[in-house]
């Protein structure tokens, strides 16, 4: 299920991406419009998917309804947040996220006082207070507005579709990157290992912050410098974020390689210890994946989304390929699969980045003068 709402991440990241370009322009209005009307277009196509899916007993479920709602709520909430980082209002973003999470705390400690609650209450209860907090903050300070749906320009429709399709590709390789190597464990070893490699990636899922953060915040700074030409102040930023980045994730891999015993007896105990070697492979991987979504991020940024387009397909071939013919012996070498299908991934990306700016040469003089 988790591909239906690939869709609508798309549309975030372009939503994202554009409104960064074009903040505090009169343009900012119309690609609201647009990125607006086709949440609603694509949110419809995905829940009538959904149900077809479900009727057709591909996908078990048991309640539509509160899918209906989930989904609803989860949309509604992630474009908001995406509009409120791609205008760079950091403060509306962050009440949303924090909002939402309070409010599903607070009306799930109401619920399970009151009552016994039913999977469609529990569900329209989880969608509903992801939409609460947008509200409350369109009331105080609205960013959206009424009417937001009547498109008056299609060359915003066109713009958001041209930035969005290569990224389809690259949901689907982010699909495969982040589930593949588990479901290979579970076929390839016994369940003990499994759940070894499953503590050890929860684990590292520490590493996700960063990446997250030079995502979000990548994003409409590279677009805005894109608009403005400035192709050295892009550089720098790239070189500026990518370093700290990395070294942020480096020193946190560092800790993973010294204690990732102690790290793994407090969160799950003695008895998974064994998951230590995997654990170190993973988190170099997530070392790779912080410059690599860096690199992507100035990739779609600067309108060139066909760059993380490829390089998130390498990361999914390399990794479908490499699992089965290296990774057989032990979810260590798995893990260091991981490592290396991003490390793949990342290589193609710069290559192209080198290729598109004219070489490391070029790089290098821009860095030091600016054009």
């Amino acid at each position: 299920m988790s591909l239906l709402f690939a869709p609508l991440q798309v549309l975030a990241i372009a939503l994202n991406t554009e409104l960064g370009a074009r903040r505090g322009t009169p343009e900012q209005r119309e690609l609201l419009r647009a990125g607006a009307s086709a949440a609603i277009l694509v949110s419809l196509a995905v829940i009538v998917v959904a149900l077809a899916l479900v009727g057709a007993g591909v996908v078990p479920l048991a309640d539509p309804v509160g899918l209906i709602v989930t989904f609803a709520g989860n949309v509604v909430f992630q474009l908001y947040y995406s509009v409120s980082r791609g205008l760079r209002q950091i403060p509306r973003a962050a009440t949303a996220y924090v909002g939402a999470a309070v409010v599903q705390i607070l009306a799930f400690v109401a619920l399970v006082a009151a009552t016994d609650p039913s999977p469609r209450a529990a569900l329209v209860v989880y969608g509903l207070s992801s939409v609460l907090p947008v509200l409350a903050c369109e009331l105080r300070s609205p960013v959206l507005g009424l009417p937001v749906f009547a498109v008056r320009d299609n060359a915003m429709l066109r713009t958001l579709w041209r930035v969005a399709v290569p990224l389809i590709v690259w949901q689907l390789g982010f699909v495969i990157w982040g589930q593949a190597d588990q479901v290979f464990v579970a076929a390839a070893f016994s369940q003990h290992d499994l759940g070894q490699y499953s503590a050890a990636k929860s684990l590292t899922q520490m590493f996700i912050v960063v990446p997250a953060a030079i995502s979000g915040t990548m994003l409409p700074m590279m677009a805005s410098r894109r608009a403005a030409g400035d192709l050295h102040g892009a550089l720098r930023l790239t070189a500026l974020v990518g370093a700290v980045g990395f070294a942020i994730s480096s020193v946190v891999s560092l800790a993973v390689l010294v204690a990732h015993t102690p790290m793994l007896d407090l969160a799950f105990g003695r008895e998974y210890r064994a998951a230590g070697p995997a654990m170190v492979g993973l988190a170099v991987s997530m070392t790779f994946y912080t410059v690599f979504v860096t690199i992507a991020a100035v990739a779609i940024g600067w309108k060139r989304s066909y760059i993380s387009a490829i390089g998130m397909s390498t990361v999914a071939t390399v990794l479908l390929v490499g699992l089965p013919l290296l990774g057989r012996g032990s979810i260590e070498a798995a893990s260091w699969v991981v490592a290396l299908s991003v490390a793949a991934g990342l290589s193609v990306m710069i290559a192209l980045v080198l290729h598109r700016v004219g070489g490391l040469r070029r790089v290098a003089v821009l860095l030091r003068q600016g054009e």
